[in-house]
């Protein structure tokens, strides 16, 4: 699923295999994305390397000069051999063909390149032993490294909880799915405040570090983020929306072109002359220059 936005630059989309797609963005440069499903890490062998094989040749046909976003679940663990900050403590089958894929074609998982509190890099919970783990990563060529501000996972149950409960209600339309959908959103409306209360005691934290450091600058810049310090909004139309700027514009200046100007609250009155003055309109001559 894209964006109208991005629907208007989508050039291409190419399913590479059964377990893989691509598509591509008009840019400068060129975004690839490509979305991926590995095999779990009981799949027998042959299937696994299949699938490499068929995601090298992939990203092999992609230009180097394209910024390559390759998105999945990977099913396989990184340890800190092989990535700086990751969930799990040592590095399984799969995460040992994903980490020899990072290293043949100069890639990074960008989810494992900031230090996060350990809630924000598992990626799966399995339903039945409600264990947690780390097999969903973002995979980015090595030279895009800078381009690459934060990278964070986010749990979608209570998001997932809320569609289960709307097409329960639509399906049903009683009492009891009114109240189920109520509580569903209920959770959702408490995760989004809990991940907004942790996302601001790590910024607490970065603020207390960085000024320990004497790195002044950059907690007053963490600060103002905190508090919502931003620039004068002088000049900027009134509006909610693009639709009620465009509607002030409109009508600001329909009432400004549409008066007469005024002088010390005056209309200006401009006499007509009562001369009749001769001009000509014929081409301009030396002779008809003043002497």
């Amino acid at each position: 699923m894209v964006s109208p936005r991005a629907r208007k630059a989508l050039r291409r989309v190419h399913p590479h295999t059964n377990r893989m797609l691509s598509a591509d963005f008009e840019g400068s440069p060129v975004t690839t994305v490509m979305s991926v499903y590995s095999p779990t890490n009981v799949a027998l062998i042959e299937e696994l390397e299949r699938f490499y094989d068929d995601l090298r040749t992939a990203i092999h046909h992609v230009p180097a000069h394209n910024f390559l976003i390759i998105l999945g679940d990977f099913n396989a663990r990184l340890g800190p051999e092989d990535a700086p900050f990751t969930y799990h403590t040592n590095t399984n089958r799969n995460g040992e063909h994903l980490a020899a894929l990072l290293t043949k074609h100069e890639l990074l998982a960008a989810n494992t390149l900031f230090r996060k509190r350990m809630g924000k890099r598992w990626t799966f919970q399995d339903r039945a032993t409600s264990m947690r783990r780390q097999l969903d990563y973002i995979l980015v060529r090595k030279k895009w490294r800078k381009s690459i501000l934060n990278a964070e996972s986010y749990s979608c149950a209570a998001r997932t909880r809320v569609e289960e409960a709307r097409r329960s209600f639509v399906r049903e339309g009683t009492a009891e799915s009114q109240e189920e959908l109520n509580g569903a959103k209920q959770q959702l409306f408490s995760t989004y405040d809990r991940i907004k209360g942790e996302e601001l005691m790590e910024k607490v934290k970065k603020v207390e570090t960085v000024h320990g450091e004497r790195r002044y600058k950059e907690s007053w810049k963490v600060i103002n983020e905190m508090s919502g310090r931003k620039r004068s909004r002088e000049g900027q139309l009134a509006g909610c929306s693009p639709e009620e700027r465009v509607t002030s514009w409109f009508t600001h200046f329909r009432d400004l072109l549409g008066t007469h100007p005024t002088v010390d609250g005056l209309r200006k009155r401009y006499l007509q002359s009562s001369q009749v003055l001769k001009l000509t309109m014929a081409p301009s001559q030396l002779r008809s220059l003043p002497q």
